[in-house]
């Protein structure tokens, strides 16, 4: 059953991650339906599993993910769209759920894998820095790497 939210939560973040990078926005009830999906799977876990405390760190961690992508929103002007604000704490508590570090590990890798891209972008494409990018789907590739890895472990 727990593997069985990881595997909802990336079907809903791909098709996500797909719209952003071709209409560059995540629309709010896109966001709405991975939320509600993500908080049933919790409830319905912490029910079953008897881990009410687990459940409540979960959505602790994500609070934080949300709180640390509307900062950096705050302090950038505008540079993460409300759309990532919003999509990132669904996948956080997901994640969170199995291993409390991942919660936040993907938000890392979703940068990097950002950085690199913009990088490559900027040296051999032309692009410039003005330019805007899609960040959802850096942050549902950053869940399928962090999944995919506390999974392994």
């Amino acid at each position: 059953m727990s593997y069985l939210l990881l595997l909802v939560v990336a079907i809903v973040a791909i098709y996500i991650g797909v719209r952003d990078l071709k209409f560059q926005i995540i629309s709010d009830s896109a966001n709405t339906v991975l939320l509600l999906l993500t908080l049933f799977g919790t409830i319905v876990l912490s029910i079953s599993e008897a881990e009410i405390v687990k459940f409540g760190f979960t959505w602790l961690i994500s609070l934080c993910v949300f709180l640390f992508l509307y900062l950096l929103a705050i302090v950038t002007k505008g540079a993460i769209g409300g759309g990532d604000i919003k999509f990132a704490p669904s996948m956080s508590a997901a994640l969170a759920w199995f291993n409390p570090a991942a919660g936040f590990w993907f938000l890392l890798v979703g940068f990097q894998v950002a950085a690199v891209v913009a990088i490559y972008k900027l040296t051999f494409k032309g692009a410039s820095l003005k330019q805007r990018i899609a960040f959802g789907p850096y942050l549902t590739l950053g869940y399928l790497l962090t999944a995919g890895w506390f999974l392994a472990l």
